[in-house]
């Protein structure tokens, strides 16, 4: 049994219940509660079943107010019975003696309207359901609360700890972490390591040159026709070399008016 319920079959929970929420005003909304008590007592398995599910009927005239007495003519409607009948049926139910009382009790009325009620020994009553007692919380261990204080102090996301291992090896930020700038230098790093730079003189070159110049002498590389791409690539990149000839439409060494025009070195055989 919860603690505060009384020990028997059933129990009426006199509750109250707000007419709007939020207000001081109250309406009685009595209930039937079944407890274990109905079982462990033996109650439930020496009760015939007959007579069990005219004790539930009785039970289900409970008021809002918690009152418990249908009468005679109610019963009779309920079970769709004469009123004999019922007395017969119920007559059992008050020959029924349970912790040295009858289930129910026969009412006589002065008004005529005679009828029954169960016994307070198979019926409790309380005010409202009990609430069981709340856990207390858990007990840690001194090492459990160092880890917890050290979890909340120190621990950093994924994220951080990822690119950070990445930024001391020189290798690639994760995508799903990069910035765009990030991202773009981690595809420059790609293509000068796929031309053939180690990834240290790759990772160098990023950190000494614009991100532009490089981009734009490896999106050249291709019309150079250096005999040495590696070689070439490092020295257009600190030289920051001009567009190859195919590609700006340099003018050859030619005489026009009488002037010569400079003409951009042959540099594609010297790497």
């Amino acid at each position: 049994m919860e603690p505060g319920f009384p020990d028997t079959p059933f129990v009426v929970v006199n509750e109250q219940k707000h007419l709007v929420s939020g207000s001081a005003t109250f309406h009685p909304a009595a209930h039937v509660v079944v407890t274990p008590t109905l079982r462990t007592s033996g109650l439930l398995s020496s009760l015939p079943s007959e007579d069990l599910k005219n004790l539930l009927t009785i039970l289900t005239f409970v008021t809002p107010n918690g009152n418990c007495s249908p009468t005679l003519s109610e019963l009779a409607q309920a079970m769709g019975v004469s009123a004999m009948k019922v007395r017969l049926r119920l007559n059992r139910l008050i020959a029924f003696q349970w912790r040295n009382e009858p289930l129910i009790y026969y009412l006589e009325r002065e008004s005529g309207m005679n009828g029954f009620a169960p016994s307070h020994s198979l019926v409790g009553a309380v005010s409202e359901v009990p609430k069981p007692p709340e856990e207390p919380p858990p007990i840690q261990s001194h090492r459990d609360e160092i880890i917890a204080l050290s979890r909340e102090k120190y621990a950093r996301s994924r994220e951080e700890v990822e690119r950070e291992i990445a930024e001391l090896n020189g290798w690639e930020v994760p995508e799903q972490f990069a910035t765009e700038e990030e991202k773009e230098r981690n595809e420059l790093l790609r293509r000068l390591c796929a031309v053939g730079l180690e990834r240290g003189q790759a990772n160098g070159i990023l950190e000494q040159y614009p991100s532009e110049r490089i981009r734009r002498q490896l999106d050249w590389l291709p019309s150079r026709g250096a005999r040495l791409p590696v070689r070439y690539l490092v020295a257009a990149i600190e030289g920051d070399y001009e567009a190859p000839t195919r590609q700006r439409g340099v003018f050859q060494e030619s005489i026009l008016h009488g002037e010569r025009l400079a003409v951009e070195p042959d540099i594609t055989t010297d790497a």
